[in-house]
């Protein structure tokens, strides 16, 4: 029983020392609102949703930190408006990735100073293009963005799904 604790608080701990205390958790479908530096980051904790209708904007400096296999789907507005000095980063909470960015049937949307990395996601043959980004019926302005270091997967689980090795970056 006291090993049981012992392994339970270290792997808490463990967990704790990844995301910072003051991190700002979000999920599910989302109203109308502004994600800012003072409460960065933000910790996608289960697939975000901007509805048609309404706006998600994401300051300078901001760190939007994705659980494994949780996206963020806009059919709303969007806008990453980071700084040559002070970016927006969107990447994994832990080294498992995460599902991407989807902006589909949008209204116009722009990402600038951003970064999309870490994205490990599964997709369908009918959906086999753009880990990181993919835009489908949307106008998105796009200004010095990075878009690296992520993968896409044709089949069921990534460790034995074939690799695409076109599209793990952006598909519009």
């Amino acid at each position: 029983m006291r090993i049981c604790q012992l392994i339970s608080t270290a792997i808490l701990s463990a967990i704790a020392l990844a995301i910072p205390a003051h991190a700002t958790g979000v999920s599910g479908v989302i109203a109308t609102q502004t994600w800012t530096k003072a409460n960065s980051p933000y910790v996608v904790t289960d697939t975000v949703t901007v509805p048609a209708g309404e706006t998600l904007t994401i300051e300078a400096g901001v760190d939007v930190l994705f659980d494994a296999g949780t996206e963020l789907l806009a059919s709303g507005a969007m806008h990453a408006l980071g700084a040559a000095d002070d970016s927006v980063r969107f990447l994994p909470s832990d080294s498992s990735g995460w599902g991407g960015i989807r902006i589909e049937n949008a209204d116009s949307s722009s990402f600038s100073w951003c970064r999309i990395s870490g994205v490990r996601r599964l997709a369908h043959l009918v959906t086999l293009a753009g880990g990181g980004l993919r835009v489908v019926n949307s106008r998105v302005h796009l200004t010095h963005v990075t878009i690296t270091g992520n993968e896409l997967h044709a089949g069921t689980y990534p460790a034995t799904a074939a690799r695409d090795p076109h599209g793990g970056g952006m598909a519009i």
